[in-house]
């Protein structure tokens, strides 16, 4: 049931009053990195056909049509950049990574500086430029200028249903500074899934690029640096958090690695999983870090996550999205919502106080220099 109009005031300037003083409270200045790409902009279908998608699946022949729910959009980054603002204020800049686009961002954020765009060349090189993986622009996202020691990560299907204060991802420590908390499983399960489909008959499906990135890192952390099986750590599709000295001293001792997994625009099967080298390595160099382990009935209240893989016509997720509605999780993932739910979508996004959809009209691409479409 709704709150009344007086009492959701109330709980709201109470819940900013507490998150306020988080922020004053937060030693570390601490920013949120997004990643968004508008998929139906006909600009960005050209270049992956340019670049081959759609002739093969090898590194040099491209890659496969891609699932169109891997780039479709319902509007998930205006409610998700919004919703960050609302209930992380402590978060001092909100960064939304692209790809020669203007993402649906409320203009006055933009405006006071809260929230800035970065292109995709600002950060990666032109060598491995376009890129159109999520998993190898996020080994990239480290170089963003003026990024925070400590950074958060959003996948552009993340939003905060309810204050997350900064000790969901921070833990003081006694002699000063903050150690990480990291949400992960073991890749040894993924590792095990890969290795299982390989064994099976032809007609089933390999393990998909993401199942074998994890496996590959996996394989390489456990042969060259000799990581323990149980150390291996993924990290959950939930909101993650980094430390940009790591990433960098990544790029050093994991060159050749990062420069095969980069050169593959596409997702491949033969990249290796930068969040697993990441995690894995980040909790190796600072053993102060608190790992989260992944439970299968977490009843802890954090973390929502909502599937909408099998919602085939409009109105037939009806009970999912009232508990979407119902749900006060500080990290929610809203995964694979249809397009011809975007109406839905916004009507559980009002529900939630994260207002209406910017004006088509903001997501027009401005004329630019630099690629064309042949």
């Amino acid at each position: 049931m709704a709150d009344e109009p007086g009492a959701g005031r109330a709980r709201a300037a109470a819940e900013m009053a507490t998150l306020s003083a988080a922020r004053e409270a937060t030693r570390l200045p601490v920013d949120m990195v997004f990643t968004w790409v508008d998929g139906d902009d006909p600009r960005h279908q050209a270049k992956r056909r340019a670049f081959g998608e759609g002739r093969g699946s090898g590194a040099s022949a491209g890659a496969p049509p891609a699932p169109e729910r891997w780039y479709r959009s319902v509007g998930e980054i205006t409610a998700g950049v919004r919703s960050v603002v609302r209930h992380l204020p402590w978060v001092r800049t909100v960064f939304v990574v692209t790809d020669e686009q203007r993402p649906p961002v409320d203009a006055e954020l933009i405006a006071s500086g809260r929230v800035r765009v970065v292109d995709h060349a600002e950060i990666v090189p032109e060598a491995y430029r376009p890129v159109f993986a999520s998993t190898v622009i996020e080994s990239f996202l480290h170089r963003i200028p003026g990024l925070s020691e400590v950074w958060l990560y959003d996948n552009d299907d993340l939003l905060h249903f309810a204050p997350a204060s900064p000790g969901l991802f921070l833990e003081d420590l006694p002699e000063g500074g903050a150690a990480l908390v990291l949400r992960a499983y073991l890749a040894a399960v993924r590792r095990a899934l890969a290795a299982g489909a390989a064994l099976m008959p032809p007609p089933v499906p390999r393990a998909n690029p993401y199942t074998m990135g994890v496996a590959n890192a996996y394989r390489l952390l456990r042969g060259r640096v000799g990581v323990p099986w149980n150390k291996v750590l993924v990290p959950r599709h939930v909101t993650q958090v980094y430390r940009r000295s790591t990433a960098l001293r990544l790029e050093e001792e994991f060159a050749d690695v990062l420069h095969a997994t980069r050169s593959l625009r596409f997702r491949s099967r033969e990249q290796v999983s930068w969040g697993t080298l990441a995690y894995t390595m980040e909790r190796r160099w600072h053993p102060e870090d608190h790992v989260e382990p992944w439970r299968p009935l977490d009843r802890s209240g954090e973390l929502d996550f909502f599937d909408f893989l099998h919602c085939r016509a409009a109105g037939s997720c009806e009970r999912r999205w009232a508990a979407v509605e119902a749900s006060r999780a500080p990290l929610a993932c809203l995964n694979n919502v249809p397009s011809f739910e975007r109406e839905r979508f916004w009507k559980a996004m009002k529900r939630h106080g994260l207002g209406d959809p910017l004006d088509e009209t903001l997501t027009e691409q401005p004329s630019r220099g630099g690629w064309e479409a042949p």
